[in-house]
């Protein structure tokens, strides 16, 4: 039997409700090092909140040589980097966006000044608060304490805070209502939040809590911890 390069399967543990998969024969995702790589992570968790069955080929980052490995499988030379077939996707957004079209929307909100307004708060996220990012990149595996925001870098974590209370007023336990493509890119944020011991409000507490309490995420993390790979520059920032 001839089948396309992705084909959907139905599975049905028991008495449960049945889950929908994609078997895929040519998905393969290149990511860095799970405890440091945000955009990797947000990358991840789009193929995997969607069900596709991906190839996953981890680059160690901060190496010698590193750069010249990811640039043979991503012209941009930098990971996320997704490969479908011939086609090479090198950045976190175009990957989200070309799996939310995969899944017909299934990563957006339905309504269109929703699906608007989580577009413009990824949008400020992937393009912005590169100070915030720079001063307190993800490091899952430590924890950290008494770490002093620049001027520049505060003023990006009281903005990102702000998006948070907003969206999350009136709502469930995600920023748009249900799991979706806002809560997988800010899901490095709350680790940033959580990890660095940052002062929030708790309703924005919560929110991190219930992030990375998400199966994927998890997955996630339980990886990044058994990783034996460092950076020194990142890791060496004040500990708890």
């Amino acid at each position: 039997m001839n089948l396309p390069s992705y084909y959907l399967i139905k599975i049905v543990h028991g008495n449960s409700s049945e889950h929908l998969y994609y078997m895929s024969k040519d998905f393969e995702l290149i990511i860095g090092n799970k405890n440091y790589s945000a955009w990797s992570l947000c990358a991840w968790l789009c193929l995997k909140t969607a069900k596709i069955n991906f190839k996953e080929k981890k680059i160690t980052l901060g190496i010698k040589g590193s750069r010249k490995i990811i640039k043979q499988h991503s012209p941009s030379g930098f990971v996320p980097s997704l490969k479908h077939g011939n086609l090479i996707i090198s950045d976190s957004l175009a990957i989200a966006e070309y799996i939310n079209e995969f899944l017909k929307g299934g990563l957006l909100p339905s309504d269109s000044m929703e699906r608007a307004k989580c577009r413009s708060v990824i949008a400020e996220l992937h393009s912005g608060f590169r100070d915030f990012r720079r001063e307190a990149p993800m490091n899952i595996k430590l924890k950290f304490s008494n770490i002093e925001l620049s001027y520049d870098a505060q003023k990006q974590y009281e903005r990102i805070q702000e998006i948070f209370e907003e969206l999350l007023n009136n709502r469930n336990s995600y920023l748009f209502g249900s799991w979706g493509m806002a809560d997988i890119f800010y899901s490095h944020i709350a680790l940033r939040i959580l990890n660095y011991n940052l002062p929030c409000s708790g309703q924005v507490v919560n929110y991190c809590n219930n992030l990375i309490n998400n199966e994927y995420i998890r997955e996630w993390i339980i990886d990044a911890v058994l990783e034996k790979e460092t950076i020194a520059a990142i890791d060496s920032l004040q500990k708890k």
